[in-house]
């Protein structure tokens, strides 16, 4: 009885196994529409700011009602409040390399959540975290409206 049901249990695991890398292999090559590819663009342009140190474009990317909860922190911060977190960021601990990689990004009317994971490299070493961003067309502008972001355990 028992080598019956590893005759059906064994590959069963194989088959959810395999499964299971197809469906990262094609989060990996996901076909973006126009309006992803937009959204994908500005997070770009997020990590392009924070690897150039550019404290402006970091902020001139933000909603004015942004809310975020940064990793290792109990509270939210606003747009005012972050200003002082990105400087620090930039200032100690700026990324002097990245990689990022899309998850999923979905677009209902005029907001965008994306999920997507970093590689930094910098002082500290290199770290991998797993983001999601939410963005908000306001007046034909998209801006980051809010975010979290979580290590990625190896």
């Amino acid at each position: 009885m028992l080598r019956f049901a590893n005759t059906i249990y064994i590959p069963c695991l194989i088959a959810m196994v395999v499964m299971n890398f197809s469906s990262i292999g094609q989060a990996a090559e996901m076909k973006l529409s126009q309006e992803q590819q937009e959204i994908w663009g500005l997070v770009e342009s997020f990590w392009e700011s924070a690897h150039d140190g550019d404290l402006e474009g970091l902020m001139n990317l933000l909603h004015e009602k942004y809310v975020s909860w940064p990793e290792g922190y109990t509270v939210t911060y606003n747009k005012s409040e972050i200003e002082f977190l990105f400087t620090k960021w930039l200032t100690h601990n700026r990324p002097k390399s990245y990689e990022l990689s899309v998850r999923a990004i979905q677009i209902i009317k005029d907001v965008a959540m994306v999920h997507y994971s970093v590689n930094t490299k910098g002082n500290w070493g290199s770290e991998s975290r797993r983001r999601t961003s939410v963005w908000m067309k306001n007046n034909g502008e998209w801006k980051l409206i809010g975010g979290m972001s979580a290590k990625l355990m190896p």
